[in-house]
């Protein structure tokens, strides 16, 4: 790298420029060291101009040059701009430790370029003094040593200052960095030569006595996202130096890794940003009280009216900072600016592998530790089967020495010589034959010769293949007992073994599957629920137990099941054999269990599917009245709100797919064929939504829009006929409901219409619209209308009519309660 540089001075010399300097490498890669001494690069004489001249420095600025080895260049530019201080008096402190370390002292020098009797000095560390002291000048120089504690990490300040003769108050600050996690020193051993199986390994940690140690393997593949689930050194250090004042701060820099490495980081000191005094001790985070005078270049920038200045003493607009543009010459505006979205280079890393998949475990050797008193902790861990590179990272945690960790991760390949894999279905119907795989992996260098077992057990049988594949399908040969299978296997090879059988009876039976060969073995069960024919068919039976007096003994509990499937002199059969089950649950409550499910729904509670609007809602609704339930009981749990307000929005959501432009629910969307709005669940949609409405302490977490309530509502009223009743519009999947939908509007279908036209009358008493959303239609439309149906339905809704007589009420108040 080569290296060159000027000096603008205000004294007769003017411009100075440096000789190009060719750098090599430090022992850091990546970083080029470099020390100035401006007398002697100048060649400047031991002389009274000499001194005039470097007491009247302004600027200098360095430039860098680096060609890489493809022909490609970089470079950059340094600025540094003198301090101000009246009479050009200066105190400076710097420091010749390199890497400063808790428990080890730090050498600092404080030098000035003219008389000084004495200097006050404070250690301090996130916004903490912890060292305070003063110190005699003998010399030009003085140097003393300072302890470093673990408080100081991960940097800290140290602010001189020296009061004059006259008050006047010279200072400097050097912000250097403390390295805090060194430590606690520890090591991790992962011996794979302990189990000649290779089926186990041995983990062994040595540090200090009583020390915390937490493990982490992932695979390898996911380490190298980097996306912030794992520790690593920059990390940690990129936090902790977080906590501190941000004006002042050590120079760092972060290299990122295109290949998934974590990011490594080196800092150095730097001295103060601050242009004078004043601000010196301003950056520091450190407010001074003093009578004497603390030394303050001049400024033309008035900050009220938005304007900030720069170090070489010009103006900038206080927005322009920060936005990508130089508006200072010296670069002070875009000075500690983050140079790229941190945001986006964390969502670039959590999916930088978008289509990654893993069908085994992808975290291994999650544990933590507590290092016994001879100073080691060693454990046994099994070894994943599915072979992966792992990538092991930990941290320690002492009482004396602190936190410590891994600053370069270890990396073991999982490698198991033999083993099995088996793959077969979790259930299946009575009678079907399942074909279960086997896997035989050998990792060895070796060819192998192995036995794959099928465990005799009275739950299957075997199925047999015969010559050339073929089987019968519904007539097999199949037999019990144990069978083996012979295979030959060459080294880094595997190969498949397929094993048929045929449940024998209901429920859910283990298959244990073993294989075999001199290097060891490997037993493998799996479980499969075998399930009958036909549709589960199901009762109920509830009872209420009194408990408050005594305690209530039930010896039998009637259900209506029969006894025995068999029907004399038949083939059918009430049910199955065998697929009778019953379940027992007691609740102590009247209404049985809330939410036995979270959420519930039609699947939980009627084991019926949710593919339609009417199932969507009546969820929406089952989920509503428990927490109505538990709000108005002592059972209110917020937590328990929470989460079903969270599926209820859900459902809510949903529900509005299936709402047509008009204002009417449809039993499907529209995009399915006959998918007409349904007046039946338009009057269930609005009666269960507005009754949701009219909870206004329910509003923050879940908001029903009361306008398409209204909508509903007009939508309702234009479907009655002259006679007051209702017509359904579209047509009803269950067979049991009534099609009204296939008579005209002018048709008289009474009996065929009462429960629709009282569940609507229902619905259109029950709903109260916020203020302000009213429905117009209702006077409207039942003033020009006449019938029995007319006068019971204008009754209700409006009973001051005249029409409304006693006979009219009676016959409301019946119909009501025969709809209910």
């Amino acid at each position: 790298m080569e290296v060159s540089g000027t000096i603008d001075s205000r004294a007769s010399g003017g411009r100075n420029t440096f000789d190009t300097r060719v750098l090599h490498m430090s022992q850091t890669a990546g970083v080029w060291e470099l020390k100035l001494d401006i007398r002697h690069d100048l060649n400047l004489e031991n002389s009274k101009q000499t001194n005039e001249f470097l007491n009247e420095i302004q600027s200098m600025r360095l430039t860098a040059n680096y060609i890489d080895p493809f022909g490609e260049r970089a470079s950059t530019e340094l600025l540094l701009l003198s301090h101000f201080s009246p009479n050009n008096h200066n105190i400076k402190v710097h420091t010749s430790t390199t890497d400063a370390k808790v428990g080890e002292y730090i050498t600092l020098h404080v030098q000035s370029n003219f008389y000084i009797k004495d200097f006050d000095y404070l250690v301090m560390s996130k916004g903490i003094i912890l060292v305070t002291g003063h110190e005699n000048m003998k010399g030009g120089i003085k140097t003393m040593a300072i302890t470093l504690s673990a408080e100081m990490a991960p940097a800290a300040t140290i602010v001189v200052w020296h009061i004059g003769r006259y008050g006047k108050l010279l200072t400097d600050s050097l912000t250097f960095p403390v390295n805090g996690i060194s430590r606690n020193n520890f090591t991790v051993f992962i011996n794979n030569r302990k189990a000649r199986t290779g089926e186990k390994v041995e983990v062994a940690i040595y540090g200090e006595p009583g020390s915390y140690v937490g493990l982490s393997a992932i695979d390898n593949a996911f380490y190298t996202m980097q996306a912030g689930n794992e520790l690593t050194y920059a990390n940690v250090i990129t936090k902790m130096l977080s906590f501190d004042e941000h004006t002042n701060g050590t120079f760092k820099k972060t290299w990122m890794s295109h290949d998934g490495d974590p990011d490594e980081l080196v800092y150095y000191p730097a001295s103060t940003f601050g242009i004078d005094a004043n601000r010196t001790f301003d950056y520091a985070g450190l407010i001074v009280f003093t009578d004497g005078v603390i030394p303050m270049r001049p400024s033309i920038c008035d900050q009220a009216l938005n304007y900030s200045e720069c170090l070489n003493g010009r103006c900038y607009r206080t927005d322009k900072r920060c936005d990508g543009y130089m508006d200072c010459e010296d670069g002070t505006d875009e000075a500690g600016c983050s140079v790229r979205n941190e945001t986006l280079l964390a969502e670039f890393r959590k999916f930088r592998f978008n289509r990654i998949l893993r069908h085994y475990q992808n975290v291994w050797l999650w544990k933590d530790v507590n290092i016994g008193p001879h100073g080691r902790y060693i454990f046994n861990l099994d070894v994943p089967q599915v072979p992966a590179l792992w990538t092991v990272s930990a941290f320690g945690i002492s009482g004396v020495r602190g936190y410590g960790m891994l600053r370069k991760p270890l990396e073991y390949v999982g490698i198991q010589p033999f083993f099995i894999n088996v793959e077969m279905p979790t259930a299946c119907h009575q009678g079907e034959q399942v074909g279960i795989r086997v896997a035989v992996f050998n990792y060895q260098t070796v060819d192998i010769e192995a036995t794959v077992v099928l465990h005799s057990s009275p739950d299957y049988q075997f199925v047999h293949v015969e010559e050339d594949g073929i089987v019968r399908s519904y007539n097999p040969r199949t037999s019990f007992g144990e069978h083996q299978f012979y295979i030959y296997l060459n080294a880094q090879d595997s190969t498949n073994v397929y094993l048929p059988i045929v449940p024998t009876r209901l429920g859910e039976i283990e298959v244990t599957i073993h294989a075999s060969t001199l290097l060891g073995a490997h037993q493998i069960s799996r479980k499969i629920t075998v399930e009958a024919d036909g549709l589960p068919q199901y009762r109920h039976q509830s009872i209420l137990l009194d408990l408050r007096n005594r305690a209530y003994l039930v010896q039998f509990m009637h259900v209506n099941v029969t006894e025995t499937p068999i029907i004399p002199y038949e083939i059918d059969r009430y049910y199955v054999f065998g697929s009778n089950r019953a379940r027992i649950s007691v609740v102590g409550d009247v209404v049985g269990a809330i939410f036995p499910t979270m959420p519930i729904n039609t699947t939980s509670l009627l084991e019926l599917p949710m593919d339609a609007a009417e199932q969507n809602m009546f969820s929406f609704a089952a989920n509503f009245y428990t927490i109505k339930y538990m709000r108005a009981s002592t059972l209110r749990n917020k937590k328990t709100e929470k989460q079903a307000f969270h599926f209820m929005n859900t459902l809510y959501q949903r529900q509005l797919s299936y709402l047509m432009e008009d204002g009417g629910f449809s039993l499907f969307r529209a995009d399915w064929n006959q998918s007409a709005p349904s007046v039946w669940l338009t009057a269930y949609c609005a009666q269960v939504f507005g009754e949701m409405a009219g909870l206004y302490e329910y509003e923050n977490f879940i908001f029903i829009d009361p306008y398409m309530i209204q909508k509903n509502m007009h939508w309702l009223l234009r479907h009655q006929k002259e006679d007051g009743s209702f017509w359904e519009e579209t047509w009803l999947p269950d067979r049991k409901a009534n099609h009204s939908g296939y008579f005209s509007r002018n048709d008289i279908v009474r009996e065929k219409n009462i429960t629709l036209t009282a569940h609507v009358l229902i619905t259109l008493t029950t709903v109260n619209l916020p203020a302000g959303v009213s429905v117009s239609h209702k006077r409207t439309y039942f003033g020009v209308c006449g019938g029995g149906f007319c006068n019971l339905i204008k009754c209700i809704l409006l009973p001051n009519t005249e029409t409304c007589g006693t006979g009219s009420i009676i016959a409301a108040a019946s119909v009501t309660i025969f709809a209910a």
